[in-house]
């Protein structure tokens, strides 16, 4: 991979502890653990994960940064795999992870696919006329709802043929405002486009 991007998520299971290494083996130089801890007071449903990693000596916990793949699904970016192995991408490091039998993995853009999808942040505003092809300015309230339609491959770059609605949990409004390709990743590895994984 020429730079860190999600490639995928991991939801984690309860009462789980699992070593973190170096390289992809067990030979590898462990540096730490990842934990999940469950919420039980305030505002926090039991059901709700809160991923964190924990160093080898015990001595720092930092929380890990985590997202919802599904509703009160825990997932966390996995950035490269390697037979039964995944690379993590935590807060200062990337460290390797042998998978729990019960992993499950879902392969970014794919998993944007009839999913009720929004662009982030880090989505340039630009709308191509095709998958590589010449962009212009949409114009459009980033804001809005986007649906994904097809994910094509050109050179390195995935793009994603996606239709821009208003927002649709907000107004109701379904109507295709505009159509176009956009990249999958911005320049620095970040997603351009989510989806909302407990729907409107």
């Amino acid at each position: 991979m020429d730079r860190p991007r999600p490639a995928g998520c991991l939801p984690g299971q309860a009462n789980q502890d699992w070593a973190l290494f170096d390289a992809p083996t067990r030979n590898g130089q462990r540096i730490g653990s990842l934990e999940l801890v469950y919420g039980h007071a305030g505002d926090e449903s039991c059901d709700s994960a809160v991923p964190w990693f924990q160093t080898v000596d015990g001595e720092t916990r930092t929380a890990v940064p985590s997202f919802e793949s599904g509703y009160e699904v825990t997932a966390l970016a996995v950035l490269e795999r390697q037979g039964e192995w995944v690379r993590l991408a935590l807060a200062h490091s990337t460290p390797w992870l042998l998978a729990p039998e019960d992993f499950a993995f879902e392969a970014y853009p794919a998993l944007l696919v009839e999913k009720l999808a929004y662009a982030t942040p880090h989505w340039s505003g630009e709308l191509c006329r095709t998958a590589g092809g010449s962009c212009r300015t949409a114009g459009i309230d980033a804001a809005g709802s986007m649906a994904v339609v097809a994910i094509s491959q050109v050179a390195n770059t995935l793009w994603l043929q996606v239709e821009v609605s208003p927002d649709v949990c907000q107004t109701g409004d379904a109507r295709v405002l505009a159509r176009g390709w956009i990249r999958a990743y911005s320049d620095d590895g970040h997603a351009t486009v989510w989806f909302h994984s407990r729907g409107c």
